[in-house]
This record gives C-alpha cells, structure tokens and sequence, in this order.
C-alpha cells in the first residue's frame, strides 16, 4: 500500500514538476511567441507602413502620371477642338462661298435667261415693226413718184387746198426768224440750254429749219432740244404749216428749185454772211422740208456769190481766169458753211459746204424725197452731191415717230458724237 501511495505521490510529484516544467516551458513558449509576435507585428506594422507609403508614393506618381497625361489629352481635345472649329468655319465659310457663287450662277442663269426672252421679244417686234414701216415706205414712196409727175402739179395743188383750205394758227410767222422771246426764253439773242446764265453771244451759235406739220410751240421745243445737245445758243428759220398737204406741195416746189417764203429767208441769211469781206462759220440743222428748204437757199446763194463776183470783179464777157477766180471766191464763202441733215433729202446738196447726214432707214420721208425728185433730174442733180449719210434702223409703229427730229434723230445724233458737258450752269431755269 506504501508503496502505491509512495508511487502515487512520486507520480503526483513527477506529474507536479512535469506540470511545472510544462508551464514554465509553456510560459517560455508563449514568452517567445509573445516576443515573436511583437517582432512580427512590429515588422508587419513597419511592413505596412513601408508598403503604405510606397503605396501612396506609388499612387502620387500615378496620380502625377495621370494629372500629365490628363492635361496632354486636354490639350490634345482643345487643340483637335480648335482644328475641328477652324475646320468647320472654313466649311461653313467654304459652304458660303459655294452658296453665294451657286446664287449668282442662277441669277447669272436668270438674267440671262430674261436677256434671251426680252432679246427675243425685241427682236421680234424690231422684225414686225421694221416690215410694217417698208410696207409704208413702199407705199409712200410710190405715192410720192406718181404725185409729183408735172403733168400732175395742177391736181395735186387744187386737192391741197380743198382739203386744207385754211391756213395754219402761225401762218403769219412764216419765214421768221425765231428768238429766244418767241419760245417763252430770256432774251436777248436765241435759244440758250435750259439753266445756262452766260449771255448771248459767249456759246457757239447754230441755226434750224424744221420740216413739215410742224407748229411754232415744236419749232420752239426742237431749239430747246438742240441747244441742250449742242450746247449752242439756236435760233431758227420757222416753215410754218397750213396743214400736211399743202405743206407736200412747197416740197415739190423746193424740189423743182421754186421760191418759197422759208427758203428765201434763209437765203437772204446765209448772204448776209458769206457776202461780207470776212464771212463767219455757220451751221445749220435740217429736218424733213427743212432739208429741201436748206439746199435751195444754199444754191440760191452759191449762184449769187458767183454772179456778183463776175458783175463786180471780171470784165464783159469773164476771161476763164477770172471765172476760175470767182468759183475759187465761191467755194471759200461755201466752205465756211456746215450743214446737219436729218430725215431728208440724200441727194441735190450743192457742192461746197461740209454735209452731215442722218437717216433713219425706218423713216418713209427721205425716200419719198428721193422718189420725187426722180420727176426733177435737172434740178435735183444739176449741182448735187450725194450725202455720206449715218444710216441706222429704228422702227416705230408710228411712221411719224420714225420721222421725229426730237424722239429719233436728235438722241441719235448725240450718241453719234457725243459732246463735252456744257458749260453752262444749270440752275433749272429755262433761259
């Protein structure tokens, strides 16, 4: 039994050292792990911190990467952004252009068009207009020739004056020399362009004959025209008429070279001029029966110089020296002279002055004149020279209007030789 509890208490003792030595093993092993596990937490905590910090050095440069490379993609966008603006201004400006250039192409398209029509239009109507004026160019001539037959002249005076039996509201005037106070202008002298204060006598001066069924008040209104256009102080011979038919019959008679009231009086003004020792240049303007009228107070002249200077200056019978003379006399007083012809005669102008024609092809009234006078050969081409004419073709409904000196022939003329701007101020005032 002693034995047992000897064993017993050797065992509780070994157990008591073994369990003591087990704790202080135990206390040492865990002494240890507490210090291995300081050492590892200590190193761990340094660990993280190191990492950490790595880790945030790491995210600092990614963010300074990132920060970089965020503002190279800005400004890369800005600059894709300002090429893409500018790219699309010079679309837009490029879209304009195309816009702007395809709107004039279609206006240009238009207008052309519109040109084409209205070219068309008026060709047309020149067409129709320019036959219907032959057909009465044709037949007026025509007439013309037969009317003017000599054996005819009896008939054709006695149906003048049965149709127009009264004479014209300005009869009396006939012949007259029109002044500037004959067309409500301020005198003294004639007809100054509308507006122009400088006196009478400072422009250059220029004379007119009007032709058939033509008023005083349309005498005075062509003056006007032509002082505007010349830019010269007009005066005029007035035809009056006494109605269209007899004014017909003072053409014949200015054709078979008889006298009538308006040619003598331009006569006895163009010898006032050229008969005096220092003759001065004059022009003149013509319209119609003013031409016939013009070319036989011009032949009445010529004649007269020449006969005067053999009665005065060369003997009895004249040698041919002196008949040399006198035609040499003739020609310089002659040539002093200047003639403008509009919508008359091309043929039976005395030699000697300078001629400038206009005919308008359109107008019945020059070929009936030619027509006419086809019955008085002697007289229209004894001393004649054919006019160089400026021909142009400007049809009208109206014959009359083809045959207007202030509708067709005067705008004609000045686009014909277009003159320097007058001098004359204009204050709106007629003058």
């Amino acid at each position: 039994m002693e034995f047992f509890s000897a064993t017993s208490e050797a065992i509780t003792s070994a157990a008591r050292e073994a369990g003591g030595a087990l704790a202080s093993g135990a206390g040492y092993v865990g002494g240890k792990l507490v210090d291995g596990g300081r050492f590892v937490g200590d190193r761990a905590v340094q660990g993280g911190q190191y990492a950490w910090g790595k880790f945030n050095d790491g995210v600092d440069y990614v963010d300074r990467l990132a920060t970089a490379a965020g503002d190279r993609i800005v400004d890369g966008v800005q600059v894709a952004l300002t090429a893409a603006q500018k790219a699309g201004r010079a679309a837009v400006d490029e879209a304009v252009l195309v816009y702007d250039a395809a709107a004039k192409g279609f206006k240009a398209v238009k207008v052309g068009a519109t040109i084409v029509l209205c070219e068309a239009a008026r060709l047309g109507k020149f067409i129709t207009l320019a036959a219907w004026n032959e057909a009465v160019n044709q037949v007026a001539s025509g007439g013309a020739y037969i009317l003017s037959n000599p054996d005819l002249d009896k008939a054709l005076r006695e149906l003048a004056g049965r149709a127009w039996p009264n004479a014209g509201p300005n009869a009396d005037r006939d012949g007259g020399t029109i002044l500037a106070q004959d067309c409500q202008c301020a005198p003294p002298g004639g007809i100054r362009p509308e507006g122009c204060q400088q006196p009478s006598g400072r422009l250059p001066k220029a004379h007119y004959v009007n032709g058939i069924n033509t008023d005083l008040k349309g005498h005075c209104d062509t003056l006007k025209n032509l002082a505007k256009a010349l830019c010269k102080e007009m005066t005029g011979t007035y035809n009056a008429t006494s109605g269209i038919g007899k004014d017909v019959v003072e053409c014949v008679d200015s054709i078979q070279r008889s006298e009538t009231v308006p040619q003598q009086a331009l006569y006895r003004q163009i010898m006032a001029n050229l008969d005096r020792p220092d003759p001065q240049p004059m022009e003149l303007y013509a319209h119609s029966q003013g031409g016939l009228i013009t070319q036989h107070a011009i032949l009445a002249a010529k004649n007269d110089l020449f006969t005067n200077y053999i009665l005065t200056k060369a003997t009895n019978p004249p040698t041919p020296i002196q008949v040399a003379e006198a035609e040499k006399y003739v020609a310089e007083r002659l040539a002093k002279v200047k003639v403008n012809a509009f919508g008359t005669a091309v043929a039976g102008w005395p030699t000697g002055p300078a001629y400038e024609s206009y005919t308008n092809l359109s107008d019945p009234v020059p070929r009936v004149i030619l027509s006419a006078q086809m019955n008085h050969m002697a007289e229209t081409f004894g001393d004649s020279q054919l006019l160089s004419s400026v021909m142009f073709m400007e049809p009208r409904l109206d014959p009359f209007e083809a045959h207007s000196m202030d509708k067709t022939y005067i705008p004609r003329m000045v686009a014909a030789r277009p003159t320097a701007p007058c001098l004359c101020p204009n204050q709106g005032k007629t003058s």
